[in-house]
């Protein structure tokens, strides 16, 4: 005891504070900005958290977030409320306790995965541990017997504000298939204690997959306040557009503030670290230091504190049922603590059940299904949620508020390439899927071969859904580690989607020479991707093939950039006829010199591509000459900072006619096409204005850029807090103008700016409907700043309920979300994270309305750690790319009743698929030679997906008891898509398909069965034994089905 007592300061200290503490914005008229990879950017039916004031600025603060502790709110206080009702001298209520003993080991956050599995995990695991097949099935027999319970059973613990619902999905389907075919069990209960917050679309996933009940953990303290005040501690969690509650799911909220055992017995943490047994020799924490054994002498009072604390727990319940967990982070790890955790609760337990007269309480050790059949036998009227709970926030470290927001916005390049790989993964999936059953021949050994990779590649994309991983919180060296892991399952998939075409289009035969190439790749991790470039032969016959898979179930327009070695080319369509195509010089901007220079020989190809869904086409690039009507169309270029020569002359492009002083006069930078023309500034390159030239309205659109400084030790991977005094220079200014490249042509017209820190490209498609796409590009190097986009409109988005502006996000881009702007709450308080879109509505019912301003965070570099358990700053930084498109729309809304407010709230059919056809591009592959195609297989539909429906994946299943080999099975995860109806004018979308059903083309089917979401176990329904089933689904709904290939 001595030696932990004088030990504890220099050695393990800082780890009680540090899990425990542990752990862009977007108001843009409708519709808004739809970013590539997640960015920053309550509602509860009839409850929203409190306005919780900032401690600073002279404004007042609630004295109970100085005290660190809602128990001793001024304006609720409830030990007093406990006192009068549970020590008048009566009786006590009786109370029943469920002692849950658990370990929490991150797969990945100060160590790297494998570290902790060698050094930690291994050994929490050892029951289940490879030595020796008794120990596997000693462990099943006690989960069978509801002794042991695994709970979620997803790949990891996933964060739930960056993630994706592909991402989401992936994870969970791979965690729980492996547990079925491993261990054979599928758990019916998930704990979720750890993400940095908590929205609605993990608990959807989660009953669909067949769970009940939930727990959850880091809430707001308002939040947790309010549950606790209300006696909310269990509520049923609804989808807002589950009118009937079919997917509600249980939940049970933890009510204090973290998951050890310093904070989880009661309010009191003096008394909880007492009550947590582990002492191991040569080890030092605040356990060792304040826990005692319990003795003959000691039980007594020992049971009375710790009921004391058991039954103010009981007191905010609505049902006097307690869930206690009793772990910490990589506990259980030694016998010492089994022996120590078990001895001494079992006197416990004993002594106060044998005293019912004293505690009038049942206590035992018991799982979290234990304590949810509790609550059943019950059968409270529990509380309806719908919405979710970001951000989350904490007092209990500095006794002010600390908002978890920084993490929205931490590493965007990994958030970026966590982006891509999905995208890779997704569309490698899908032809893997069908090329391994399209035409089978006997010749599929490639194929089979394939399929290990594809399931290390998953997991290699699962591991970094963890709450550690796509939030950008582990160490330095940790997220290289992650880094290398998401771009091996990039490559992978990559490969997998080369050799998938080449089997497709070679009709499944071995003997063909096909080599199929991506046209950008990635030379090592934390750089950006780089083109090929195609070699155009002067050789009519040798063309260059281009095929794009369009990995979505609707139709679409997609930009395709390519570099070639000629400006003398056509381009043929999958049908065979010349389109329109345009030729750019190839720029790069030179930090060092600040200018920008264009290469002589190599060129930029674009063209639009019409592609049809779900469906592969094959373009060509052909040589061509002078004089040939179908030539590629020379883009009319400008410039201003193009490097000089030695003779200090612009060096001009032989190639294209320019004048180098275009950008020097105050006059606006124009970009047109069809259906707008937008302004941009002279000196910055920025958007100013955008006008329809359909209605003639002009808006107010201006863009600009900066960065923020951090205020020291309370902003870092996981918190955002600003000093928003001090500004930093970030882009070019009318001091520091921008180096412009003018490009305009009739495929796409575009206005890229560069300065040392930043590039951004305003580009418009000669296509309507497709918006104004905006990409930047920020290389911070070693400056500190929290660098923003700032988008500042003449939209009147103030509501008539609130009186305040309101705004709507994604939530993992699959719901929707008002937030509504509380500026009592800071600006750190009102970030909220978007995946995949933010969009606002113009109401329009005020004349004095003021500008709408909002931000998206898009880099962070921070000198200090936040002290959340990192222990390091953020400063391994990276040249970042990030790509959004802002489109605006007409609406209609409907007047009806409440019930519709939901539905106009919503994104149009329009805004969805430039979102979907924004995240899963479709990557250009190439091949060359002489190697001939019919026309009537350059376009080579693989699956028919009605195209309100979006195809979340089309994974392949494994062979029982052998995870290595693919099977003649495959899942197919649908989601109806859910949007307005508001739009009067449909762009883009043409109507839904006639043919409401699912096909495979060239591959047989034998049957086709729904199931749950991981497709362990067949729904039996009446009626949905087959695809007609998605006739009833639901906007919004997500259904699974297993497809069994003949």
């Amino acid at each position: 005891m001595e030696d932990c007592e004088m030990q504890l300061r220099i050695t393990r200290a800082m780890r009680s504070i540090a899990k425990r503490n542990r752990n862009c914005m977007s108001h843009p008229e409708s519709d808004g900005v739809r970013p590539s990879h997640p960015i920053p950017i309550f509602y509860l039916n009839g409850f929203r958290p409190s306005k919780v004031m900032r401690d600073g600025g002279g404004r007042p603060m609630d004295d109970w977030i100085k005290k660190r502790r809602f128990w001793y709110a001024d304006d609720f206080n409830f030990e007093q409320q406990f006192t009068s009702k549970w020590s008048s001298g009566k009786k006590p209520p009786r109370v029943q306790v469920f002692i849950v003993p658990h370990s929490h080991a991150d797969p990945g956050w100060r160590k790297t995965f494998e570290e902790y599995s060698r050094n930690s995990t291994f050994y929490i695991l050892t029951l289940v541990g490879k030595s020796h097949p008794a120990y596997r099935d000693g462990f099943v027999r006690l989960v069978k017997e509801g002794r042991f319970e695994i709970t979620t059973g997803g790949w990891v613990m996933a964060d739930e504000a960056t993630g994706s619902l592909y991402s989401l999905t992936n994870q969970l389907i791979e965690g729980r298939q492996w547990l079925h075919g491993h261990v054979g069990i599928v758990p019916n209960v998930s704990w979720v204690i750890d993400a940095f917050g908590h929205g609605p679309t993990m608990p959807y996933l989660f009953k669909i997959s067949g769970m009940d009940n939930t727990v959850i953990q880091r809430l707001h303290y308002s939040w947790k306040k309010y549950l606790a005040q209300n006696k909310f501690s269990d509520f049923t969690w609804v989808q807002r557009w589950d009118s009937g509650k079919q997917f509600a799911i249980n939940v049970h909220n933890n009510p204090f503030d973290m998951y050890d055992s310093r904070t989880s017995c009661g309010p009191d943490t003096e008394i909880c670290v007492k009550y947590y047994f582990r002492t191991i020799r040569g080890e030092y924490t605040d356990y060792c230091l304040n826990s005692k054994p319990i003795t003959d002498e000691n039980i007594a009072s020992s049971a009375t504190e710790l009921v004391g604390q058991f039954q103010r727990s009981a007191s905010i319940s609505g049902s006097n049922v307690v869930l206690v967990p009793l772990g910490d982070d990589f506990v259980f790890d030694r016998e010492e603590e089994w022996d120590q955790q078990y001895g001494n609760y079992t006197l416990l337990m004993n002594y106060i059940n044998a005293n019912p007269a004293i505690f009038n309480m049942e206590i035992s050790f018991g799982t979290v299904s234990s304590y949810f059949n509790a609550i059943q036998d019950k059968n409270p009227k529990l509380p309806t949620f719908s919405g979710d709970f970001f951000p989350y926030s904490d007092v209990f470290t500095s006794g002010e508020p600390a908002h978890w927001t920084g993490f929205y916005g931490t590493r965007p390049y990994w958030k970026k390439l966590y982006k891509e790989a999905e995208n890779y993964l997704r569309s490698a999936e899908i032809l893997y899927a069908y090329g391994r059953n399209f035409q089978k021949n006997g010749q599929n050994h490639l194929m089979d071969a394939h399929y290990k990779s594809l399931v290390s590649a998953r997991r290699s994309f699962g591991l970094f859904a963890h709450h550690d991983g796509t939030t950008g919180t582990s160490t330095a060296r940790v997220m290289e580690d992650f880094g290398h892991k998401l771009l091996h399952s990039h490559i992978v998939s990559q490969k997998i989607q080369e050799d998938c075409l080449s089997h497709i289009l070679s009709q499944g035969t071995t003997t063909s020479s096909l080599v199929v190439e991506r046209d950008e790749q990635y030379s090592s991790f934390g750089v950006l991707p780089t083109k090929l470039t195609r070699r155009i032969d002067s050789n009519v016959f040798l063309s260059q093939k281009v095929l794009l898979f369009n990995s979505i179930a609707f139709r679409r327009i997609q930009l395709v950039t390519m570099q070639v070695t000629s400006r003398l080319v056509r381009v043929v369509d999958n049908y065979g006829r010349a389109i329109v195509s345009q030729i750019n010089p190839v720029a790069e901007y030179n930090s060092r010199l600040n200018g920008i220079s264009l290469h002589p020989s190599i060129y930029e190809l674009n063209f639009l591509a019409k592609l049809e869904p779900l469906t592969v086409h094959i373009y060509e690039i052909k040589p061509s000459f002078w004089g040939d009507p179908f030539l590629s169309n020379l883009a009319t270029v400008q410039c201003r900072g193009c490097i000089l020569d030695l003779n200090g002359r612009f060096k001009m492009h032989p190639a294209f006619e320019f004048r180098s002083g275009y950008f020097s006069s105050d006059e606006n930078i124009i970009l047109e096409n069809s259906e707008q023309v937008l302004e941009l500034d002279w000196v910055t390159g920025y958007l100013k204005r955008v006008i329809d030239k359909v209605t003639g309205s002009s808006k107010l659109v201006t863009i600009s850029f900066g960065g923020y400084a951090s205020i020291s030790q309370s902003s870092g991977a996981y918190l955002m807090k600003l000093d928003r005094t001090r500004t930093i220079e970030i882009g070019s200014s009318p001091t520091n103008p921008a180096s412009l490249l003018s490009i305009s042509g009739p495929v796409t017209s575009y206005l890229t700016s560069c300065s040392k820190l930043l590039s951004v490209t305003t580009r418009l498609l000669a296509h309507p409907g497709y918006g104004i796409h905006l990409e930047n590009v920020v290389d911070l190097g070693t400056i500190p700043a929290e660098v923003f986009m700032r988008i500042n409109t003449e939209i009147d988005s103030v509501s008539e309920r609130t009186g305040r502006p309101e705004m709507f996000t994604d939530q993992n881009g699959y719901t929707f979300e008002r937030r509504d702007y509380i500026p009592e709450n800071g600006y750190e308080g009102n970030v909220f994270p978007v995946t995949s879109m933010a969009y606002i509505h113009d109401l329009r019912k005020r004349k004095d309305f003021q500008f709408l301003l909002t931000e998206t965070l898009i880099e962070r570099r921070t000198e200090t750690d936040d002290h959340r358990g990192m222990n390091e700053a953020v400063t391994d930084n990276k040249k970042t790319a990030s790509n959004y498109i802002l489109l605006f729309e007409d609406l209609n809304f409907s007047a009806g009743n409440s019930e519709n407010e939901f539905q106009n709230s919503l994104p149009t059919r329009d805004a969805i698929q430039l979102s979907l056809g924004l995240q899963y591009s479709s990557p250009s592959f190439g091949f060359g030679g002489e190697l001939f195609f019919p026309w009537a297989l350059r376009t080579f539909p693989l699956i028919y997906v009605p195209d309100d429906l979006h195809p979340v994946t089309l994974r392949t299943m494994g062979t029982p008891g052998d995870e290595g080999k693919g099977s003649n099975k495959a899942l197919l995860v649908v989601q109806k898509l859910g949007y307005s109806c508001n739009h009067k004018y449909n762009i883009i979308s043409q109507g839904i398909s006639k043919k409401y059903e699912i096909g495979f083309n060239g591959a047989e089917i034998s049957s086709v069965f729904r199931t749950d979401l991981a497709g362990i176990k067949r729904l039996k329904y009446k009626g949905i034994n087959d695809s007609a089933s998605l006739l009833g689904l639901k906007p919004f709904e997500i259904s699974s089905y297993v497809v069994e290939f003949a």
